[in-house]
């Protein structure tokens, strides 16, 4: 429904989809719900674990990928299937992808020196949280890829947001009456 919607409000220029943000915004609750819960239970209840085994407390806690190049080493010389490390990797980068975006989305206006915080904070939370606890396992590996998903993430907001600007000449998330008419004025007549 969302992938529908936002090219209908991108491409119709009637009164049909003139309600998309009221939607955008409503299935944005139920999602960030449902990805809340994803990411108690991936971080907490059922932790998204490396193939590997966990380490003595070392090095490795501290440099970024030595745990994971050290796998990979062994693996490759091994012969060993690298298809559970792939999945891993893509699984951890994932599930930060939608905290990048709705960051990106919900905070656009304020300054961005705050969301930089909130995109450093917040796996940083989440990693020590799981250290103290000893629910899942807190390590430099898994911030790093928390990092390069809300990277990706954000980068995806910024590519909607950029072609939506392009073509209907407003943000994704303005509403349909706060279009920049100089957009149109300007590609439509030549300069003088």
């Amino acid at each position: 429904p969302f992938g529908y919607c936002f090219i209908r409000d991108f491409c119709d220029r009637g009164p049909r989809f003139a309600e998309y943000l009221f939607f955008f915004y409503g299935m944005s609750i139920l999602f960030l719900i449902i990805y809340a819960i994803a990411l108690v239970k991936l971080l907490f209840v059922t932790p998204l674990l490396p193939p590997y085994e966990t380490m003595d407390f070392g090095a490795h806690n501290f440099i970024p990928f030595m745990a994971t190049g050290n796998y990979l080493e062994s693996a490759l010389r091994n012969g060993s299937d690298l298809f559970p490390l792939i999945c891993y990797l893509a699984e951890a980068v994932c599930l930060y992808i939608p905290f990048g975006y709705y960051i990106c989305a919900y905070f656009l206006k304020w300054n961005y020196i705050f969301r930089l915080f909130l995109y450093l904070a917040f796996p940083a939370a989440m990693e020590i949280s799981q250290a103290v606890s000893g629910l899942g396992r807190g390590q430099i590996d898994d911030y790093t890829l928390a990092l390069l998903g809300i990277l990706i993430g954000t980068l995806l907001f910024h590519a909607m947001n950029g072609i939506f600007r392009s073509f209907a000449g407003r943000s994704i998330l303005f509403p349909r009456n706060q279009i920049n008419l100089n957009h149109f004025i300007d590609s439509n007549f030549p300069q003088q």
